[in-house]
This record gives C-alpha cells, structure tokens and sequence, in this order.
C-alpha cells in the first residue's frame, strides 16, 4: 500500500490521450464494494518520487472514492521507466487503447533522445 500523495501523476508518464470517465466511474462503483479486488497500480520509485506507470484509471477511481493509500507495485525506477512502461501498457489486457493513445506513446517514445536510437 501507497499513499496516494506520494504518487505523481504529473510527470508526463500517462500515455494516454485522456482518461475515459466512464471507466473511472465504472471502476469507482466496483471499488466501493469490499469483496472486489483490483490489481495495484505500477509505480517507478527514484528514490524521492514515485512515478505512476500503469493504472492511471485505477489511481482516479480510487482517488474519487476517498482512499487515501491503495495498493501499488513499487518497481525501482525513474520516470523515464515509467514512461517506458507506460507505453507498453495495456496491449493485451484492461482498456484497449484508442489509435490516439497509440499514436501519443509514439510520440513520447520519440521525444526522447536514447529512445530514437532503438531499432523498430
């Protein structure tokens, strides 16, 4: 468990266009029930900041119902990991991703010098 504080969530690690409120909502309501079980989100520790990586629909849902710590996997890490996992995320599970969302983790992939360098 992480307290919700400690998660930045504004560091450019969210690969998506927009978070749907649907799902936020959707999710929300499941929460309030005690017997649902969500996976943690994914954060990047730095050793000063925790950078979230995956669950950012999670994150608000959570965040919408008033929990002020929830659970979370805590991976060593920057935010340029997070970043990195970000854009991997969601490819086989949870929301799929729009082709605007896709088109952004390119982006953000593109944006970053080391990561220009990597084969396609």
């Amino acid at each position: 468990m992480l307290e919700i504080t400690e998660i930045r969530t504004d560091g450019g690690t969210q690969s998506r266009v927009a978070l749907c409120e649907e799902t936020v909502s959707q999710y929300a309501e499941a929460m309030e029930d005690p017997n649902t079980v969500f996976p943690p989100v994914i954060v990047y520790f730095d050793g000063v900041d925790h950078w979230l990586a995956d669950g950012f629909h999670r994150f608000a849902a959570w965040e919408r119902i008033g929990r002020t710590d929830i659970p979370a996997d805590v991976r060593k890490g920057d935010r340029r990991q997070a970043i990195l996992h970000s854009v991997a995320a969601n490819t086989r599970h949870g929301l799929r991703r729009t082709n605007d969302d896709k088109r952004r983790a390119v982006l953000m992939l593109l944006k970053d010098a080391e990561w220009t360098q990597w084969s396609d």
